[in-house]
């Protein structure tokens, strides 16, 4: 403060205003270093020195000013940066967490005891989940560094190959834009929306389709509540890529990161899916299954955005098919008729008729969240009828 002081006694009056804010921003070495410049150009003139050699002496301390303002303005800048890349960064680490389930090991499913002895991580969370923490983080904050900080945080993702193609993360891509449609109007500033119009088809709100599948186990048998499946759906895109699929379920391969004397076997599908294009297949993991009627449920868009031709469940947490392979052609936006009906079927088509009302208000964005009680009603019934991720 008293150097600030000082320099308003050796600097014009116009000058100060200039100077006054950006000087309470500067480092005492800083204020030192001008206060030494201006202090010898007020000697010189008090001295009676040359008028050149004076002038001289002011231009370079006003070119000093000039340089800490900008080495400032450079480092606030880079501290900013730096904050903004480290929260991004813990963003994309959460979001490879809470998206790639990783199945147990071979050694895991020996016994009922060893999943929870070697730590195994269930997959309790789903891409659903993210979307709807960052949708949560963005409605209740009111600070503006964490604004700035989240700021087009989605939309980098959706822009950069870096990290929409990372491995098992491009395979995923598919659910978090379906995802992002259903919570867009609470993203705020996360996702541009140039770009959302693009990512999340056109503002065309997904909806949920339905298809009976065949099981290729019992789904319904339990298994000490240890080993009971956890169901993702995979879009495949051709046979081909099916057939492949299919030749992999249900194997091992050897884990090359551990030594040869603790030999660990993982899950050679999921090393297969991770090794796949975002083209080739997706993996769905927010669905509903009824046990009573086989009927599995996902929010998917318009069947014309659909690129993928089949679709086929698999468990998770061994990462094995567990039902025979389905046309995406089959699948219908309203229940599959069946002989054992249930409190699904209800749920289903009060959902259903929701997203045509809400169709029909076409409000600006995906759909108008102050009247969507009914969905959320709908959604409590059908997720207290049944078993789901």
């Amino acid at each position: 403060a008293r150097l600030i002081d000082d320099l308003k006694s050796l600097v014009s009056k116009r000058k100060w205003e200039i100077m006054k804010p950006e000087l309470r921003k500067m480092w005492r070495r800083e204020l030192e270093m001008l206060h030494d410049a201006f202090t010898d150009c007020e000697r010189l003139k008090r001295d009676g020195g040359n008028p050149e050699a004076v002038a001289f002496a002011l231009q370079e301390a006003e070119s000093l000013y000039s340089r800490l303002l900008l080495t400032e303005k450079e480092n606030s800048d880079s501290t900013e940066n730096e904050e903004r890349a480290d929260f991004m960064s813990q963003v994309y680490q959460i979001m490879e967490m809470m998206l790639v389930g990783k199945p147990m090991t071979s050694s895991m499913l020996k016994d009922i005891h060893n999943p929870v002895n070697m730590s195994y991580a269930w997959p309790k969370s789903t891409t659903a989940t993210f979307v709807e923490l960052l949708a949560r983080m963005s409605e209740v904050s009111v600070s503006a560094q964490f604004k700035a900080l989240s700021k087009d945080v989605l939309t980098k993702f959706f822009i950069s190959k870096d990290l929409s193609q990372h491995p098992h993360i491009r395979n995923r891509t598919f659910a978090l834009r379906c995802e992002c449609a259903l919570r867009y109007t609470r993203l705020g500033d996360m996702l541009d929306k140039k770009i959302a119009r693009k990512v999340l088809f056109d503002f065309v709100p997904p909806q949920y389709y339905y298809a009976q599948v065949q099981p290729l186990k019992d789904l319904r048998k339990q298994k000490s509540g240890i080993f009971e499946p956890s169901l993702a759906a995979v879009l495949v895109n051709n046979l081909e890529t099916l057939t492949s699929m299919k030749k992999v379920s249900g194997k091992w391969i050897l884990n090359e990161e551990y030594s040869q004397d603790s030999e660990v076997y993982d899950s050679a599908l999921f090393t297969w899916i991770g090794k796949r294009n975002s083209v080739r297949l997706q993996v769905i993991d927010n669905v509903c299954f009824d046990l009573k009627t086989n009927v599995v449920g996902l929010m998917l868009p318009m069947k014309s955005l659909i690129t993928y031709k089949y679709i086929v469940l698999v468990d998770v947490q061994t990462y094995e098919i567990v039902t025979e392979p389905n046309l995406v052609s089959d699948l219908r936006n309203k229940l599959v008729k069946t002989k054992n009906k249930s409190e699904f079927a209800s749920a289903s088509r009060d959902m259903s008729l929701n997203y045509k009302n809400k169709k029909k208000r076409k409000q600006i964005g995906i759909f108008d969240e102050k009247n969507d009680s009914s969905n959320r009603k709908a959604t409590k019934s059908m997720n207290s009828s049944m078993k789901a991720r």
